[in-house]
């Protein structure tokens, strides 16, 4: 695959990801809870967790894709950013997991474990749902930052995509989780938009490419 095309390829897996994650932050938001019984058996549960681990799968992908589009532009210091924003998109991965296929089960044989009080949110199982939100957060918000460096990319997008990537991981109770959501949003449409200017730039080159052959 030459460049052009990984970058279309890319663009379009970062714009996927992006819709996934609106798509699961609004119907998140239409569930209105992450814990409770009531919650974790709504039938939009498994379409919204499902849509949970489509974006992460494609983000993760779609990283990678990234990094080797960008690996010029970005210097050898930069790389580690990558890195992080890749370990921050398995751990939302492994959090769509335990969402997906381990919550309802547990919901059905014994509902009050997932109420508020209950083990499933509690420690130890809570502090490895900060450790994922706190690695997510570090990833995207050092990733973004490479992005901001190489000068390709609006800031405005980088900006959403960095806003959303800390709201939509605020530790809910404290922090409104009509907020919460509002930041899975906003960072859904930051990837949108950063993976459109990765699509129009692989465009570009193919055109400049095409334009220069002598037929």
């Amino acid at each position: 695959m030459n460049e052009q095309s990984l970058a279309r390829a890319t663009g379009g897996l970062m714009s996927l990801s992006g819709a996934a994650n609106v798509a699961f932050w609004i119907l998140a938001w239409r569930i209105g809870s992450f814990v409770g019984a009531a919650a974790v058996l709504d039938p939009l549960w498994a379409p919204s967790q499902a849509l949970h681990l489509t974006a992460s799968i494609l983000g993760a992908i779609g990283l990678a894709g990234l990094f080797a589009v960008l690996r010029r532009a970005i210097g050898a210091g930069s790389a580690l950013s990558f890195a992080l924003a890749l370990v921050g998109a398995l751990c939302y991965f492994a959090d769509g997991v335990i969402a997906f296929s381990i919550f309802p089960a547990v919901a059905q044989a014994a509902p009050t474990m997932v109420a508020a009080s209950g083990i499933m949110n509690g420690p130890p199982l809570l502090f490895t749902f900060i450790a994922f939100s706190v690695m997510f957060m570090i990833g995207y918000l050092a990733l973004s930052a490479a992005l901001a460096r190489t000068r390709m990319f609006p800031l405005g997008a980088i900006g959403l995509f960095a806003l959303g990537a800390v709201i939509s991981n605020l530790p809910p109770g404290p922090v409104p989780t009509a907020l919460i959501e509002a930041g899975g949003v906003v960072f859904g449409a930051g990837a949108i938009w950063l993976g459109l200017v990765v699509m129009g730039q692989g465009r570009a080159r193919a055109r400049a490419e095409g334009a220069a052959l002598p037929f």
